[in-house]
């Protein structure tokens, strides 16, 4: 059931394939922001959140962004199944961004993915 043994190419929902991956630089944005927002909830200065104990910052991950590539090039809606890794034992945690705009940034997207606190915190009450 992993991704990369279940699945060989692109799958069958995609209307046209376009050859996934990031720039250099997209990675280096999307890793910046996502530790500049960690480095802030670590601290207890992302809204009314309480400070939190050994937030590590994120790295790159060559084989996992593989894996999500492959599981991006499926063209679904929805989340895979199973992503492990040797390196990564437990499951892995995955964000989905989507945007019709052609030149939209990782920075956007983590601001985006950033903003799906408020439904949780909506929940809470």
């Amino acid at each position: 059931s992993h991704t990369m043994c279940h699945y060989k190419g692109y799958g069958p929902s995609c209307g046209y394939k376009v050859k996934g991956g990031l720039h250099k630089n997209d990675i280096m944005d999307a890793i910046e922001a996502h530790n500049y927002l960690r480095r802030r909830v670590a601290k207890g200065k992302f809204l009314d959140l309480l400070p939190a104990a050994d937030m590590r910052e994120l790295e790159w991950d060559p084989e996992l962004s593989r894996i999500a590539q492959r599981w991006s090039d499926q063209c679904l809606v929805e989340y895979d199944s199973n992503r492990v890794t040797d390196r990564f034992k437990h499951n892995v945690g995955q964000n989905v961004f989507w945007s019709k705009e052609v030149n939209s940034s990782m920075v956007s997207a983590v601001a985006t993915w950033a903003s799906e606190v408020f439904k949780f915190m909506e929940l809470d009450q």
